[in-house]
């Protein structure tokens, strides 16, 4: 069976500690190249991976490389521009989260995927959560009812102790963007996509100058769902915590352990 070709851009902790790893598990997919500025982690990378093919520069992987698909990696800030050079490259990309700073620049990388055709996949891991997999099926079968509020939060360090990680302008944001959006796509998706109408949000920054280190949001759609959001790098607590919790009008679905609860 031939193997898909698979190519990473930017070899931080989590192409280091989640995609190659994984990457390397598959039996139909094989990782031909890498892209990373920093030479010696780049080598030691590759190396460490049994990769043969390694460039400083993306741009020459891009070309030169035999990858059909692209995994982007690199700091937020450079999201927009790498990924939408890899689908004008003609490949397709796994983005990881948040696929963007900004909303402009998402809608570029979205315009670009549809201009050349190519497949276009942002890293929510969380939809595939077994547990969340199953609140999905049991939401569809009407085992709580229509759902109609949504609880969520998540408390735990920052997911980077890169440099990049805590400026603004190369993160595009904090807390919100780390956490946040990740619970949102999990809340939205559940909720099948409801228009939303209005958002509320509190930030704090209690241990960081120009960025967010915890959010509190509610917000309101157009359906009367309800979605109260709750993420933090900060908040004093004994240890990292993540919930969901989904009502609905005849039971409620919640997550650690995982329990449903009918009327």
């Amino acid at each position: 069976m031939e193997k898909t070709k698979v190519a990473v851009i930017g070899l931080g902790h989590v192409a280091q500690l989640v995609h190659l790893p994984n990457l390397i598990k598959i039996n139909d997919a094989e990782v031909t190249a890498v892209a990373e500025p920093n030479k010696s982690r780049l080598n030691a990378v590759a190396d460490k991976f049994n990769i043969p093919n390694r460039f400083k520069d993306y741009k020459k992987l891009l070309t030169e490389s035999d990858a059909e698909v692209v995994i982007v990696a690199t700091p937020t800030g450079l999201h927009q521009q790498v990924t939408n050079d890899s689908l004008n490259a003609k490949k397709d990309v796994l983005v990881e989260k948040p696929i963007a700073r900004s909303f402009d620049e998402a809608k570029s990388i979205v315009d670009t995927a549809v201009k050349n055709k190519r497949k276009l996949m942002v890293g929510m891991n969380l939809r595939y959560r077994p547990d969340l997999m199953l609140f999905r099926t049991l939401i569809n079968a009407g085992e709580i009812g229509e759902p109609f509020y949504i609880k969520c939060n998540w408390i735990r360090r920052q997911s980077s102790s890169e440099k990049w990680f805590s400026k603004k302008n190369e993160a595009g944001g904090g807390v919100i963007l780390d956490l946040g959006m990740p619970l949102l796509d999990i809340a939205l998706w559940l909720l099948d996509y409801p228009s939303i109408k209005s958002v509320s949000t509190q930030n704090y920054y209690q241990h960081t100058k120009n960025l967010e280190d915890t959010t509190v949001s509610f917000l309101r759609c157009d359906g009367s769902e309800t979605i109260h959001l709750e993420a933090s790098w900060s908040l004093a607590v004994e240890k990292d915590l993540f919930s969901i919790t989904v009502f609905g009008s005849k039971g409620s679905l919640s997550t650690n352990p995982l329990k449903l609860y009918k009327r």
